[in-house]
């Protein structure tokens, strides 16, 4: 028998509508499989049997006109689509893709699931919906969807033997995937990001998100769980006076407080409704930004519900990016790097994606990301981000740029003074001081190419040189095509092997 698996790609779907609740979700997950009209190709013994059941039987799927499900042939984005907002009831919306006309079948499935914030299109104003989805975007798109049912924040330590090839986009997703028992091992202990799996395999990634706060099937009571004649209270057990609730006059009963409208939410309550909402973001100066104060400011005032208002932020960044980096870039979203949050879709066509700053892979290690034309910077860490600020913005000199050491490699190394040397301690110790080519590596004197100056009070020195010198590794962008930008616009600082120069 084949093993729980998770994933999608290409086939063509007959789906009919589902069952409408008074909640995004689907009543209890209580599955008959009498109920199930048998599919040639599904047997009761399938391992997707029960799964399959559940979502004909609420008409998020259905099968073909010859009597089978084909549950073996994959699934496309736009089927997927389809899906996922009959799944979860999304609320009704068009889609605007060059690619999905009125005419299209996947039209309304789209629609819905763009405006929700599941599924996200591409630059070209395409959406590909006959494109297959690979694992690693499932567990994305999977990860959006669960986030439209509440807060689902926590995360699983990953243990799959492939995880370090998870591409870091989805890696938590991967992780909340996990934790939730949405998706699991394709095989081997192996995630395999890059499988595109079936309908079979949608089915059942469907049917854990939708049980995720929601009773399973396991959670209904048997015959035996009827409470015996033994189980009566005896007249001892009878509340005494003391125990009765006591109502005001004329209440009818117990009152319960009826919970507060969004409309009249204030920021607190919001962000403990929905969760904090909190972006720090790079520019000329680094910038935090509580999403609910810009909310109630504007948007509550309009009518948009919070739901509405998030889909729509997030779904607005990588618009950002094409048109301002590296002059604008998000350093976190609650706590997370931009490549590993909900904000990230996993294509911004214009660049190579890799060169987008996240965790580093391994605890110990940091990647310093700073820019050439700002004070500012940040720090990636294995499960950290911090912010570092320098007195001045670099400058070029000669083939290096010149940055105030102290600040800077004092926000990863130690560092010390001793009249006026400056000593950094890395994997190597390196002594500086200004107005001098004469330096001391380890004891021993060494010559600088570019000679250490004073500026604003603060020692300034060639960025490269330094770190090389002290056992790190830098890497240079260049000519990042965004906003005809020239020259280096970032520079990487690392204490492990980073790739070459990036032209």
């Amino acid at each position: 028998m084949k093993k729980m698996v998770v994933g999608i790609g290409l086939s063509t779907l007959l789906l009919t509508s589902l069952v409408t609740t008074n909640e995004t979700m689907v009543a209890p997950l209580n599955v008959s499989a009498a109920t199930l009209s048998t599919f040639k190709d599904v047997s009761p013994n399938y391992y997707a049997f029960k799964e399959i059941t559940y979502l004909v039987e609420k008409g998020v799927i259905s099968g073909f006109l010859d009597g089978t499900f084909k549950p073996e042939q994959e699934v496309t984005r736009g089927q997927f689509s389809i899906m996922i907002s009959k799944a979860l009831d999304l609320k009704k919306s068009a889609s605007y893709f060059k690619d999905v006309p009125k005419t299209s079948a996947t039209y309304d499935g789209v629609g819905k699931a763009y405006t929700a914030g599941i599924v996200k299109g591409y630059t070209d104003g395409n959406f590909k919906p006959n494109q297959g989805i690979t694992r690693a975007d499932l567990s994305v798109m999977l990860d959006r969807a669960l986030q439209t049912k509440g807060i689902y924040s926590e995360t699983a330590r990953l243990s799959y033997n492939d995880h370090g090839s998870i591409p870091a986009y989805a890696y938590e997703s991967v992780q909340r995937m996990t934790n939730y028992k949405i998706m699991g091992a394709y095989k081997n202990n192996r995630f395999e990001s890059a499988v595109i799996g079936t309908r079979a395999e949608t089915a059942i990634a469907i049917y854990n998100l939708l049980k995720v706060g929601t009773p399973s099937i396991d959670d209904k009571p048997s015959i035996d769980d009827k409470p015996s004649i033994d189980d009566k209270p005896s007249i001892d057990d009878k509340p005494s006076i003391d125990d009765k609730p006591i109502n005001p006059p004329g209440s009818g009963g117990i009152i319960t407080q009826p919970e507060k409208s969004w409309k009249d939410m204030n920021i607190e309550e919001l962000a403990n409704k929905y969760g904090k909402q909190e972006i720090v973001t790079f520019g000329n100066s680094i910038k935090t930004t509580n999403l609910w104060e810009n909310y109630v400011q504007y948007e509550q005032k309009w009518g948009v519900s919070p739901e509405e208002f998030l889909s729509s932020w997030v779904g607005s960044q990588d618009q950002n990016y094409t048109a301002y980096y590296p002059n604008y870039e998000v350093i976190s979203f609650n706590g997370k790097p931009f490549k590993t949050s909900v904000l990230y879709s996993g294509d911004i066509a214009q660049f190579d994606d890799s060169i987008l700053p996240e965790y580093t892979k391994n605890e110990g290690e940091f990647l310093v990301d700073m820019k050439t034309t700002t004070k500012n910077g940040a720090i990636y860490y294995h499960n950290d981000i911090k912010i570092f600020s320098m007195s001045s913005v670099p400058y070029k000199k000669d083939n290096d740029f010149m940055v105030d050491v102290e600040s800077l490699f004092g926000s990863i190394l130690d560092i010390s003074k001793t009249n006026d040397v400056l000593i950094l301690k890395g994997k190597n110790i390196l002594e500086v001081k200004a107005n001098s080519n004469k330096a001391k590596l380890n004891g021993s004197e060494v010559t600088l190419s570019i000679i250490p100056e004073i500026k604003d009070g603060k020692l300034m020195g060639p960025v490269n040189e330094i770190s090389k010198l002290i056992g790190l590794h830098t890497r240079s962008y260049e000519n990042i095509p965004f906003q005809n930008n020239k020259g280096v616009q970032r520079i990487d600082i690392s204490n492990f092997v980073l790739p070459g120069d990036y032209r």
